[in-house]
């Protein structure tokens, strides 16, 4: 499973190269974490939009047989360079894509690169804050609401944005055994799939 591809070449990847092209899906989210370096520590912070609403990342899908003839199933999230809330913390960030973007990005019948690639922008930074949250959520034992509490860091430049709590994105139906574990769970026939973002951040590492 490859869990990011970025953006700036995943046209020109051939792993993803074809799936850009036909199999493009949203992965909803209401967050997501990011660690930045803290002397010998690294502090997480958590990263919303629009106070907390519900969003989605550009994903990709893909399935293949292995040497047993068992499909392999899996997705990835699209990332691109940081906006100004999240460049304090990381140089990536994952590409959001705005609702209206949400019809074209999931059409079958945009086949247009080039087109869809104009999709995959940072998004607008004014939509977006962020906060400090507990090392807890570095632990995959904590799997509960405590992960996503702001806290006070002990020393930070990051400059964050109003402390808010929100509620992890329920997996849809019928998870994909082999993307599930990582936090990631749906159907690629309906392109939409559904992101734990304590389990999945814990899973990806960095963008």
């Amino acid at each position: 499973m490859m869990i990011n591809a970025r953006s700036e070449t995943v046209a020109a990847k051939p792993a993803f190269r074809e799936a850009l092209k036909l199999r493009r899906c949203l992965i909803p989210a209401d967050g997501f974490y990011e660690w930045q370096r803290a002397g010998k520590a690294k502090q997480p912070y958590c990263f919303e939009v629009n106070d907390g609403e519900l969003f989605a990342f550009a994903g990709l899908w893909d399935r293949w047989k292995d040497a047993r003839g068992q499909w392999i199933k899996s997705c990835s999230i699209l990332t691109t360079t940081p906006n100004a809330v999240t460049s304090s913390v990381h140089d990536r960030m994952p590409v959001i894509l705005c609702a209206d973007s949400y019809d074209l990005w999931l059409d079958p019948g945009m086949t247009n690169v080039e087109a869809v690639s104009e999709m995959l922008k940072p998004c607008d930074a004014r939509t977006m804050r962020c906060y400090p949250v507990s090392t807890r959520v570095n632990h995959v034992v904590n799997d509960d609401a405590e992960c996503s509490i702001p806290v006070k860091p002990a020393k930070s430049k990051v400059r964050c944005f109003e402390s808010w709590v929100f509620f992890l994105v329920p997996s849809m139906p019928n998870p994909w055994d082999t993307v599930s574990r990582y936090g990631v769970s749906g159907s690629p026939e309906r392109n939409v799939f559904s992101y734990n973002k304590r389990t999945m951040d814990r899973g990806m590492g960095p963008f």
